[in-house]
């Protein structure tokens, strides 16, 4: 068999990305000891790779971002993105104001500075509260704030924090 006759085997990839078209190439020399062969597996190899790797990337990150909207959806802890939410800031006042309520105290409501949520039959709040005229600046508030017409609000902890 001569050279002439081996018959050259391209992917679709390789010979889109060829210039010349196969009639106005020059033959090339191939080489008697089967090179050519193992790098045209190199080339196919590394496409390969290549494109199992975009998709492998593409796919974590979906992965991971609908593991995130999962997890909120299904009972896990996100972060509060906006503190200044009328809804987020009446929790916090109500907390300071059933907290006055349970002890007697009288401290006064600021703001929320932090905040964590957890949706389940409701919502479960985590709030770091700022006050003012208490013995401790900084609280952590836990609430459950049931759907409508599923109950009361609850204060499941009020603990002060310590700077």
């Amino acid at each position: 068999m001569g050279a002439a006759t081996v018959p050259r085997r391209r992917s679709l990839l390789i010979a889109r990305a060829t210039t010349k078209s196969a009639e106005h190439q020059e033959p090339a020399a191939i080489p008697a000891d089967g090179a050519h062969r193992a790098s045209g597996r190199w080339r196919r190899a590394v496409m390969l790779f290549s494109a199992a790797a975009a998709l492998t990337g593409a796919t974590t990150a979906a992965i991971s971002q609908s593991a995130r909207a999962d997890e909120e959806r299904a009972g896990g802890w996100s972060d509060i993105e906006d503190l200044s939410d009328p809804r987020v800031q009446d929790i916090g006042k109500w907390a300071v104001s059933e907290h006055n309520t349970q002890t007697g105290s009288n401290m006064q409501f600021v703001g929320v500075l932090i905040g964590r949520k957890q949706v389940v039959a409701g919502v479960n709040y985590i709030l770091t509260l700022e006050t003012k005229g208490s013995r401790a600046p900084l609280w952590e508030a836990s609430v459950f704030d049931p759907l409508p017409g599923g109950g009361k609000r609850q204060l499941n902890s009020f603990l002060p924090l310590i700077r």
